[in-house]
């Protein structure tokens, strides 16, 4: 799940970057040392992405093929409940 909706321009197969911010919703979890933005996957391929079907989450829906290094960070982003959006990556709409 990701906060925004994905970028039309983005189709399965894309290549993204995937980026986490902490939430600024209240939270038990303790204030992020660093709380600005960060890329926790670099050039992932995007395999299928739809909106949510709920009003009250938002967002959209995605999979993404990514490295296995990657993993951890990105298992670590979802548990603090880090906000995640989809971008493409610079030079590759289709790469």
């Amino acid at each position: 799940q990701i906060a925004s909706d994905v970028a039309s321009s983005l189709q399965p197969g894309a290549i993204i970057d995937l980026w986490a911010a902490p939430s600024t919703r209240s939270s038990s979890l303790p204030t992020p040392v660093n709380p600005e933005p960060r890329m926790v996957v670099q050039r992932a391929r995007l395999s299928h992405h739809e909106a949510a079907t709920s009003s009250v989450v938002g967002g959209s829906q995605v999979e993404i093929v990514l490295p296995r290094a990657s993993v951890p960070a990105v298992l670590q982003a979802v548990a603090n409940g880090d906000v995640m959006t989809v971008v493409a990556s610079s030079g590759g709409l289709s790469s």
